[in-house]
């Protein structure tokens, strides 16, 4: 299944974006929860679950199914109010995903304030993700953890979670570049995606480039680049997760140098030659 982030075209109404999407024959899309993403589309879409549902079913998906109902949930906050609604909104992504009949709800742990300790982190993070997890496996859902940020590409950390909390309902959505931005070298990063593998229920595909990508550099020190112009073996990461038995999306998140400037035509026409490109490499 070859998807792309609901972001992709953020600022049409939904159902243009939707259009749009389908145009470009993909299989499925990520919705981008508006409790958290407000104001995503033109026009808006309601955050209230049952709204919610009964706009998309309102509408023509043209084929697409929704691959994964998208949080951006931030758990490490260190006022217990404040953490407590993050909490809320997530487990309202879940039902939605629930209402949808969506398995994976995509989550983040959020970024370090300043002072916050690793271990901090840490205990925001399993106690955020086990409370939504446990929620989500009462609804015969799935969590799918992204690496992401200055803590959980950290890959010691993101696995130390995992294990800790040791949930059916709690696994990963490999970002293919986020532990490459975060500063580990392309072999470590390749290394990384092979391991982390057997956890995966989802995926983000995207690339970068950086003039020191065989030694540890500074969070951010990189380029976004085109999906298959960047320094990751993209077409090797895919392939090992198909030959692994993987059965999630391919998701293509697109996030590269002049995207901002392109017409939605121009646009178009660079996502329809990377899902070329993608579905070559996964018949290869």
């Amino acid at each position: 299944m070859i998807a792309t982030n609901g972001l992709l075209f953020a600022g049409l109404p939904l159902q243009e974006a939707i259009q749009a999407l389908s145009e470009l024959k993909l299989d499925a899309f990520e919705l981008p929860h508006p409790i958290f993403y407000k104001r995503v589309f033109k026009g808006s879409a309601p955050e209230e679950v049952k709204l919610l549902v009964s706009l998309l079913r309102s509408l023509d998906l043209r084929g697409l199914r929704i691959a994964s109902v998208n949080a951006a949930n931030d758990f490490l906050k260190p006022v217990e109010s404040e953490f407590s609604e993050e909490v809320r909104k997530t487990k309202l992504v879940v039902d939605t995903a629930a209402e949808l009949n969506v398995k994976l709800i995509r989550v983040f742990v959020g970024e370090p304030k300043e002072g916050m300790s690793k271990q901090r982190c840490r205990d925001l993070a399993i106690k955020g993700l086990r409370e939504v997890a446990d929620y989500a496996e009462g609804t015969g859902k799935v969590l799918a953890l992204e690496n992401h940020g200055r803590y959980s590409n950290d890959f010691g950390e993101e696995t130390a979670i995992l294990d800790t909390i040791g949930s059916d309902a709690l696994r990963l959505n490999l970002d293919s570049v986020n532990y490459y931005w975060f500063g580990y070298t392309v072999a470590e990063v390749e290394s990384i995606l092979r391991k982390a593998s057997r956890l995966a229920v989802h995926t983000h595909l995207k690339n970068e480039t950086s003039i020191g990508k065989h030694q540890r550099r500074e969070p951010g020190e990189c380029t976004v680049a085109r999906l298959w112009r960047g320094d990751l073996d993209i077409a090797g990461f895919v392939r090992d997760l198909r030959d692994a038995g993987y059965e999630g999306a391919y998701s293509i998140e697109e996030e590269f140098a002049g995207m901002e400037d392109m017409t939605l035509r121009e646009l178009r026409e660079a996502v329809s030659e990377d899902i070329v490109n993608l579905r070559k490499a996964l018949e290869k």
